[in-house]
């Protein structure tokens, strides 16, 4: 299966925290507390633009927050998402760079302006070996020690979610489930952890704008793993609830829509769209049946069409793995259909 987007990290990252309610949350939960304390998150805004180099924008994906102060002073806070599995050793500098251009541009608006705005960097670390990388400038520098002269200094707030259990507690649902997300993406097994998560995300769907939320984290987890673990994500969200179900499937097909991968796929995915769910689940197995076993003949693609229960779909997506030719996979389509 196919899988193109330019950068499904930055994607779910965006799409995430630019939501204002979920960005207050985690401010309060995982900045320091004198400055949460201190912050009126009320007033928090997201700024257009990203600062980080474009060279590096599969590395990191940013977002620059305006707020104020309790006492009515302004309040930047910029959020920087770590990409890569491993400490990035070279942190305090990027992020200097990245500081300096916010404040240039904030000059080029307000020439001759001062003092400059108050910018808080934190870092969001989703990798699996935990974050060893100096969080103060002056701790990548080879002298440190008082010469007279204090250091260049600039501290950054880590929020390492190496080092951080998953909570997922409901008054913040769709923060943490996020933050679960990026913790685990990468897991070899990630369905044990999409398992805790799977309850959560019925109760989810029931809350205000809640479809639109599962349907951004199903199309973040279908991008970053593979077919076959989709397929038994599948089987997993049949157990939970049978909307979130239908929307696991529409993801995948949708996708093949926008690929057009072939004439045939795109016609038939167009005929599910339109038609209802149930072409869906049969487009989604027959293009899991085309890359198992390749061209499949018509007259197998007639008899999947007469299939129409979606619990009969759903054991043949499962076990059409356990099928070593297309021969057995007629086979078990002939017991399905009698």
């Amino acid at each position: 299966m196919t899988k193109e987007i330019a950068n499904p990290h930055d994607a779910f990252f965006k799409s995430v925290f630019g939501n204002l309610e979920i960005s207050r949350q985690f401010f309060h939960a995982y900045l320091p507390q004198p400055l949460a304390k201190e912050l009126d998150l009320d007033h928090l805004q997201v700024e257009k633009g990203s600062f980080v180099d474009e060279r590096l924008h599969e590395r990191h994906s940013d977002l620059l927050f305006r707020t104020v102060l309790k006492n009515g002073k302004r309040a930047w806070l910029y959020l920087l998402f770590e990409h890569q599995s491993t400490p990035e050793p070279d942190m305090p500098f990027r992020l200097l760079r990245y500081l300096v251009r916010i404040w240039e541009q904030h000059r080029a608006q307000h020439p001759g302006e001062h003092p400059l705005p108050f910018i808080a960097p934190v870092v969001l670390y989703h990798g699996q070996i935990p974050w060893t990388t100096p969080r103060r400038f002056s701790e990548a520098l080879d002298i440190r020690e008082d010469l007279g002269i204090r250091p260049t200094e600039m501290e950054y707030i880590l929020v390492d979610l190496s080092a951080i259990p998953d909570q997922l507690l409901r008054e913040r649902l769709e923060l943490e489930i996020a933050l679960s997300l990026f913790r685990h993406i990468r897991d070899e097994n990630l369905l044990e952890s999409f398992t805790r998560i799977l309850p959560l995300l019925a109760e989810l769907r029931h809350r205000k704008t809640g479809l639109e939320y599962i349907e951004t984290i199903l199309r973040y987890v279908y991008y970053m793993r593979s077919s076959d673990e989709w397929d038994e994500l599948t089987g997993l969200v049949d157990q939970i609830d049978p909307v979130i179900e239908e929307m696991v499937m529409k993801t995948a097909a949708e996708h093949h829509f926008q690929q057009g991968e072939t004439a045939g796929l795109q016609k038939g995915i167009r005929q599910g769209l339109e038609e209802g769910k149930l072409s869906e689940a049969h487009d989604v197995l027959l293009e899991l049946l085309e890359e198992q076993f390749g061209v499949l003949p018509l007259s197998l693609t007639e008899k999947l069409r007469e299939i129409q229960s979606h619990g009969v779909l759903r054991m043949l997506r499962r076990q059409r793995k356990t099928c070593q030719t297309l021969d057995e996979f007629d086979q078990l389509l002939a017991k399905a259909l009698q």
